[in-house]
């Protein structure tokens, strides 16, 4: 890690999200006042309303796993108390993904305030929920084209496919389709998929 000129940077970090490994590679971090001035600046960054404090922080890095548990304890840092709540409430939850390289800004400002953005590809396996209805996930790909996670609220939407999967007990084979999620709103658009009988 090096740090000077009040910017900190590195290749390549190896690091851990309650014990499960990360690798981390580009980390970046600075002032957002001085974004202009940092080569490589995630364009995240200079969409209106990322940030309004010049003095606050951020870092940005493109971060790489697999195998990583979505339960409680691995999931704690990135939702509300209450999500957390409704996931270890949830006797059906559980699952992993796989992550290659997504693109991971995180910013704070002088009030507490912050922000995470993350764009990429992931991979789910074997994702088990209830929501309203049992829904069983063998294998599918997700395209985060942007997701925003801020206090109070959460909004992204991304891409599915190569969608394996029961829902009520009813087999999806080669499911896609697009996905809005905001402040508790989820819309499925273009949906297209197999059935099996």
């Amino acid at each position: 890690i090096d740090y000077r000129d009040g910017r900190l940077t590195s290749p390549r970090l190896d690091a851990r999200l309650a014990g499960h490994p990360l690798a981390i590679v580009d980390l970046q971090g600075f002032e957002l006042g001085q974004i202009a001035a940092v080569p490589g600046a995630d364009p995240l960054l200079s969409d209106p309303g990322a940030y309004a404090d010049p003095l606050g922080y951020a870092l940005q890095m493109r971060v790489s796993t697999h195998g990583l548990p979505l339960d409680a304890a691995h999931l704690a840092s990135f939702v509300s108390k209450e999500s957390l709540g409704l996931i270890r409430a949830n006797p059906r939850w559980g699952g992993d993904l796989d992550v290659e390289g997504a693109r991971l800004v995180l910013t704070y400002e002088k009030d507490g305030a912050g922000k995470l953005f993350l764009v990429g590809a992931l991979e789910a396996h074997a994702l088990a929920l209830s929501l309203g209805l049992p829904i069983e996930i063998d294998r599918a790909r997700i395209d985060i084209e942007e997701l925003v996670l801020e206090t109070g609220r959460h909004r992204g939407w991304g891409r599915i496919t190569e969608l394996d999967a029961a829902l009520a007990g009813r087999r999806l084979s080669r499911a896609a389709m697009i996905v809005g999620y905001v402040d508790g709103r989820l819309t499925i658009d273009n949906l297209a998929c197999d059935f099996a009988s």
